[in-house]
């Protein structure tokens, strides 16, 4: 496998992960399932953003995809580095893989603050 297809397995796998625990944090995806307790099955209660509390909605799947722009970011800012390191010294390809980090560098930092924005902004108005 090339070393370019791992590294895009990886990413995909990646994102895939952040995407679950990001889900999972918010609570979407236990709302309505059955789990067995010890003496009888019960409904798990569904969370505010299932029970139709849309700003909570609304919240929660805009961090999930700001969680996902920041992993993005990230997994960039690694393959950025990877391109810097097999440069070999050669001007445009080290240009090239600086531009890459600079770039998912400032895509990381407006991630963050649209999650703060986004956050301070639902909890105020609603």
């Amino acid at each position: 496998m090339k070393p370019l297809n791992k590294i895009k397995l990886l990413a995909g796998s990646a994102a895939g992960s952040a995407m679950l625990i990001a889900t999972r944090a918010y609570g979407q995806s236990n709302a309505g399932v059955e789990t067995a307790n010890e003496n009888s099955l019960k409904k798990i209660q569904p969370t505010n953003a299932a029970a139709g509390n849309l700003p909570d909605y609304i919240k929660n799947i805009l961090n999930t995809l700001i969680i996902v722009a920041g992993v993005v970011s990230v997994l960039v800012i690694v393959i950025g580095g990877i391109r810097y390191a097999l440069a070999q010294g050669d001007e445009k390809n080290v240009k090239s893989a600086k531009d890459t980090i600079l770039f998912a560098i400032i895509g990381l930092v407006i991630s963050l603050l649209a999650f703060s924005i986004v956050n301070y902004v639902i909890t105020s108005l609603f």
